[in-house]
C-alpha cells in the first residue's frame, strides 16, 4: 500500500481496522478436516497479522506473514505473532520468491482487500507464485471489493465519519473516502481520499485501489492452474465478511 499513512503512521491505520478476526479465522479453519489439516499458514498483506494471531486460539499452526511495513511487523510482534523471523517485510508478489522451494502452505490468506493493492499484471504474478507455494490440498482465501456495493456508493456518494478507539484509548474519527474518488481512464483503479482525525492532528492521504472483478480473478486463476469458488454466496460467509467477496482457490 503506497500511501503516507501506511508507511509513516501504521499505528493509526491499525486502529481503524475493525472486524472480528477470531470469528473470521474460525470460519476459515472450519474448511479443513483431519485428513488434510491446516499446519502451515501464510498471511499476505498481513499488517498486524491479526488473523494469524487469532489462529493460535484454535490450534498450533506454523504461521508466516508478508507485509511492506516494518512498523506493522513490530505491531504484529507486540500483539503476539509467534514467529518474528517468519514475518517478511517486503513488497508483493516479489517477496514470495524467497519462499520458493523452502516451504509449502495449507492455507494462504490475502484478506481485507489486500489484492486491491496490485494491478492486473502483479495479481497474475501473485497467483502464479501462490500455486507453487500451495500444498496439493491447500486453500487460498482472497477477500476483495463487492462491485455491487461500489456501484451503490457511486450512485449516492456521501462522506461518513466512523469513530474508533485505538489500543491506547485514543479516540479517532476517520472517513474512507473523505472526498471525491478519482478514477483512472484506463482501468478500474481508484484514488481514494482518506482522512483520520485525533485530538492532536488530522492526517490526509490517498489509498490506491485496483478493483478486480470475480470474473477477472477466476480467469487469471485458471491461467495459472487454480480453480475458484465464491464462498460469500453462502449466508454464513456473508455474515462474517459483510459487503465483501471471499473466494477460495485450490489446485485443479
Amino acid at each position: 500500500m503506497g500511501n503516507k499513512l501506511y508507511k509513516e503512521f501504521a499505528s493509526y491505520y491499525a486502529a481503524v481496522v475493525d472486524r472480528d478476526f477470531k470469528e473470521q479465522m474460525g470460519q476459515i479453519l472450519a474448511e479443513y478436516n483431519l485428513t488434510h489439516p491446516c499446519r502451515n499458514m501464510l498471511e499476505l498483506f498481513a499488517g498486524q497479522s491479526l488473523h494469524s494471531i487469532s489462529s493460535y486460539q484454535f490450534k498450533e499452526i506454523n504461521t508466516w506473514a508478508v507485509d511492506s511495513s516494518a512498523e506493522m511487523k513490530n505491531l504484529a510482534i507486540q500483539n503476539g505473532f509467534k514467529n518474528p523471523d517468519q514475518y517478511i517485510v517486503g513488497n508483493l508478489p516479489e517477496s514470495l520468491l524467497s519462499l520458493k522451494h523452502k516451504i509449502n502452505f495449507d492455507c494462504i490468506l490475502a484478506l481485507f482487500n489486500g489484492v486491491c493493492n496490485l494491478d492486473t499484471k502483479a495479481l497474475y504474478d501473485l497467483l502464479a507464485l501462490l500455486k507453487i507455494l500451495l500444498n496439493n490440498y491447500g486453500k487460498v482465501f482472497l477477500e476483495y471489493h463487492d462491485i455491487f456495493y461500489i456501484m451503490k456508493y457511486l450512485e449516492d456518494p456521501r462522506i461518513n465519519y466512523t469513530e474508533v478507539t485505538d489500543k491506547n484509548g485514543t479516540s479517532l474519527k476517520y472517513a474512507w473516502p473523505s472526498d471525491t474518488i478519482t478514477w483512472s481512464s484506463y482501468s478500474f483503479t481508484a484514488q481514494v481520499p482518506v482522512r483520520i482525525m485525533s485530538d492532536e492532528q488530522s492526517i490526509d492521504f490517498y489509498s490506491i485501489d485496483h478493483i478486480h472483478s470475480t470474473e477477472l480473478i477466476l480467469f487469471l486463476a485458471g491461467l495459472v492452474g487454480l480453480k475458484g469458488r465464491v464462498l460469500t454466496e453462502e449466508e454464513r460467509w456473508q455474515k462474517n465478511f459483510p459487503y465483501m467477496i471471499v473466494m477460495e482457490l485450490t489446485h485443479r
